[in-house]
């Protein structure tokens, strides 16, 4: 993605769906190993269903993500309206919902980071997840 450097753009490629029968609560979600990337607050929103399918915010877009305009701003305003902060929130079983947070370039070069790293507990157990993605932002003004 390109962004101006210090100006944040919105992440939203993360679909958590919790497939137990058992609740998950979110005690963390970091970046793993940034270079040049700060991470705002992450949330987690509702996902936008119609038609059969189901949307995830994506990513590029303004931060915050009220802030969207243009084709398929919509849903991602819609899902903005209902967010909750992901630390401390609580996913229950069977529930998907959307990961989202903000990338900001520190760095006048380009910006990379492995994906989030998410730890939660469930039934009295701590673990971690990693997201197996790469997260840059690019200096340029276009991919």
């Amino acid at each position: 993605m390109p962004s101006a450097r210090g100006q944040p753009t919105g992440v939203g490629l993360y679909d958590l769906r919790n497939s137990d029968n058992s609740q998950v609560t979110l005690k963390s979600v970091t970046l793993a190993s940034p270079r040049g990337l700060t991470m705002t607050k992450a949330w987690l929103t509702a996902t936008y269903h119609r038609a059969g399918k189901s949307y995830l915010v994506g990513v590029g877009w303004p931060w915050p993500l009220s802030l969207a305009r243009g084709s398929g701003s919509y849903a991602v305003r819609w899902a903005w309206a209902r967010r909750t902060p992901a630390v401390g929130a609580v996913v229950k079983p069977h529930q998907d919902l959307n990961l989202v947070f903000g990338l900001t370039r520190t760095t006048p070069r380009n910006a990379h980071s492995g994906g989030p790293v998410i730890t939660y507990t469930s039934d009295g157990n701590t673990y971690t997840v990693r997201e197996q993605t790469t997260l840059e932002i690019t200096a340029a003004k276009s991919c």
